[in-house]
């Protein structure tokens, strides 16, 4: 029998297309490994999933249709990072098209952490590199009219480069760019919710 957080992990693979145990781990069982991991094979063994094991990130992955690309796992990872740093996720889109799409980031996540909003994009350089020319004309235009885009509430966002190598930074002007490996090591100190949650408790 299918409980309520079963649904709710279906409903996140039908959005989202899969999910991993570390993925399940901290959006549906509060951190707890064995659960998540439980809970999957479960699901499995009585073949409402389907799973295979990543040959890239050597992740066990689950679905209902179709497998999805690694590309695609790195950025349900990001969410999964968000919720293991504490954040609660507010507003999730996939491809969000701006400048009449000349612009299209992997993913938004609009996120609150002890009482602040963060608008965050997020760039996945996982078989591709995002170019300098796009990061200082196209994402300083956007930042520069945001206040025309509801995602971003007449602020300016977060933009999040995810690679496996960083050598090169561009450090933005109207918004704030932030460099990460493709396991968003070290997120919480990046975004500087350490500092956020210091002066919370002061």
């Amino acid at each position: 029998m299918l409980t309520e957080r079963d649904l709710e992990i279906l409903e996140w693979i039908n959005k989202y297309k899969a999910i991993t145990v570390e993925q399940a781990r901290y959006v549906f069982f509060k951190g707890s490994y064995e659960p998540a991991r439980r809970r999957l094979a479960i699901l499995e063994k009585d073949k409402i999933l389907k799973s295979y094991t990543s040959k890239t990130t050597k992740q066990k992955v689950y679905y209902l249709e179709k497998k999805i690309s690694d590309h695609d796992l790195y950025c349900l990872d990001y969410i999964k990072e968000l919720m293991k740093c504490n954040c609660k996720i507010v507003e999730v889109k996939s491809k969000p098209h701006y400048l009449n799409n000349l612009i299209i980031p992997d993913m938004y996540v609009k996120f609150k952490f002890a009482g602040y909003f963060f608008n965050t994009l997020l760039e996945v350089d996982f078989t591709h590199a995002t170019e300098e020319k796009k990061l200082n004309l196209l994402y300083e235009k956007l930042a520069r009219e945001s206040s025309d885009y509801k995602d971003f509430n007449g602020r300016s966002f977060i933009l999040i480069i995810a690679k496996p190598i960083i050598q090169t930074k561009y450090a933005a002007n109207n918004y704030t760019s932030i460099y990460t490996d493709l396991k968003f090591t070290n997120l919480h100190n990046l975004l500087g919710l350490d500092e956020l949650q210091d002066s919370t408790i002061i």
